[in-house]
């Protein structure tokens, strides 16, 4: 992996109800994570996880403008364009490992269970 690479998450043109569709499902994905990562820091440490309590107020803070921007779209009748570019950069390196990634096989089963979802 080269220090810097750049992902393509989204691309394409939306009607506001697949644009909802998308991004709401990305949005509340992320904010189930950090909530279950307060719940485990709650129930472990006796108190929230910092880090995740600031990016669910960010996070609810983008779902209103997400909502706000879909609403005036489908109001005006507009289509939306949608990009997102994830850029991942290499951080800091462990002194433990994390646990290795899934095997193809085991990532397959993971996305027709999310599928079914």
């Amino acid at each position: 992996m080269n220090t810097n690479e750049n992902v393509t998450l989204i691309n394409g043109v939306f009607t506001p109800d697949e644009a909802k569709e998308v991004l709401l499902t990305l949005l509340n994905h992320k904010i189930n994570f950090h909530c279950m990562r307060n719940f485990s820091a709650e129930e472990r440490f006796g108190k929230p996880d910092p880090v995740s309590t600031k990016r669910l107020e960010e996070l609810y803070e983008s779902r209103k403008q997400v909502l706000r921007l879909l609403e005036e779209a489908a109001s005006e009748g507009y289509k939306l364009e949608i990009e997102s570019l994830v850029n991942i950069k290499k951080g800091e390196k462990m002194e433990v490992p994390v646990e290795a990634l899934p095997t193809p096989a085991e990532q397959t089963a993971s996305q027709e269970i999310v599928q079914l979802w």
